[in-house]
């Protein structure tokens, strides 16, 4: 009876020390993280970006990956502690030591398809204490290539949006251009006495002036041309009047 219940107390400690190795960490209790490149292969060194800066109460930062497998408890993917970069105030780089499948090597274990996590975290370096965390999924769609959207997500929202601020553009400018419509008026142009002449103007949207009829900028000077031609043979006729004998000469 006890062997009974020591196999099964055994097995029990087993399951659930599994059950804790294959669990996702919890979200970044500071924020979260941005994969760089956000698509590789298992040989690439990827770098993740936190979201902010650390607590104010950390100097220091370890990055770590979980997922399936041999990734259950984490593995580092930094060189121990590091401090290069490290920012309270402002989002900083952290760069991986090793590609995924180096890591994978090193600690005897593979890469398989499926949905790791990567969590930053801040620490006091004396103390080793974990003062706040950053994480982000990293999704391996083969062993050897990853992206850090889901896979077939992640694009049809930015193409969507895309498309409806297009419409709405185009919407907008062509409802601009159509709210001037043209005008049209009439005028009077009286050139010389008597005589008056239509002229239509037209108003177009560009506020410009279009117009059709006689050229009313030059009948000034030919009204001037036929007055001097006028006057010049009025003194003609005179003259000519003058120089005439009133009478023919008696033989």
């Amino acid at each position: 009876m006890r062997k009974l219940a020591a196999l099964l107390g055994a097995v029990t400690v087993i399951g659930v020390g599994v059950a804790v190795a294959w669990a996702d960490p919890p979200a970044g209790t500071l924020g979260t993280l941005t994969i760089i490149p956000a698509t590789g292969l298992d040989t690439t060194a990827p770098a993740v970006r936190t979201s902010r800066g650390c607590s104010p109460d950390s100097d220091a930062y370890y990055a770590k990956v979980y997922g399936p497998g041999g990734f259950a408890p984490g593995l580092m993917a930094t060189f121990g502690t590091q401090d290069t970069g490290f920012s309270t105030t402002a989002p900083f780089p952290v760069q991986f030591a090793n590609n995924m499948a180096d890591i994978a090597t090193d600690n005897s274990t593979t890469v398989v398809a499926g949905t790791y996590t990567v969590e930053v975290s801040c620490i006091d370096a004396f103390s080793q204490q974990v003062k706040g965390t950053f994480t982000t999924p990293m999704y391996f769609t083969t062993p050897h290539a990853y992206q850090s959207v889901p896979p077939g997500g992640g694009s049809t929202t930015s193409s969507s949006s895309s498309s409806s601020s297009s419409s709405t553009t185009s919407s907008s400018s062509s409802s601009s251009s159509s709210s001037a419509p043209a005008t049209s008026t009439e005028t009077t142009v009286t050139s010389t006495p008597g005589a008056a002449e239509k002229v239509s103007v037209e108003v177009g949207p560009q506020q410009k002036l279009a117009y059709t009829g006689s050229p009313v900028d030059m009948m000034l000077p030919l009204g001037i041309a036929l007055l001097l031609l006028g006057a010049y043979v009025l003194y003609v006729t005179r003259t000519r009047k003058v120089s005439t004998p009133t009478s023919w000469p008696e033989d």
